[in-house]
């Protein structure tokens, strides 16, 4: 989410959680590398000046852990570059869509997801298969 564009509030909130999870997840370089893009919402309403100080001081010590335990499939030059255009994301593995007009979705809840997860069970709403033509759904109380 903090790649997409967003108002500075949201996209805020978003890098705030991908530091915690990156972080909990042994990926240091990358959490100070999102730390680091938290200090560009210095001064503004996206965050307080107390959590910016809390952020910077991680940043010091994120640097010098230096290692990050997983590789992680994303370009990083495209955070804050995606748009309506090509910032469609795969919702079963999350991975930037290269042709959207490519893809294939949900009936029900129109989630986007590459062809090859065609037939699949959708992974948002587990209540129908990717890609298939339905008439409708019919929900019975029993």
């Amino acid at each position: 989410m903090c790649a997409c564009k967003l108002n500075d509030l949201h996209r805020c909130l978003g890098l705030k959680n991908a530091v915690g999870i990156t972080y909990k997840a042994g990926n240091f370089i990358t959490a100070a590398h999102l730390c680091k893009r938290i200090f560009d919402y210095q001064g503004t309403d996206a965050i307080t000046k107390e959590a910016l100080e809390q952020y910077q001081k991680n940043y010091s010590s994120l640097q010098a852990k230096g290692s990050n335990a997983f590789k992680l499939d994303f370009d990083s030059s495209k955070i804050g570059q995606l748009d309506e255009a090509e910032g469609y994301l795969c919702a079963g593995n999350l991975k930037p869509l290269q042709n959207p007009a490519d893809c294939v979705k949900c009936p029900y809840d129109s989630s986007t997801f590459e062809r090859s997860e065609a037939g699949k069970l959708c992974s948002t709403c587990e209540l129908c298969k990717i890609s298939e033509e339905t008439v409708g759904l019919v929900l019975r109380d029993n």
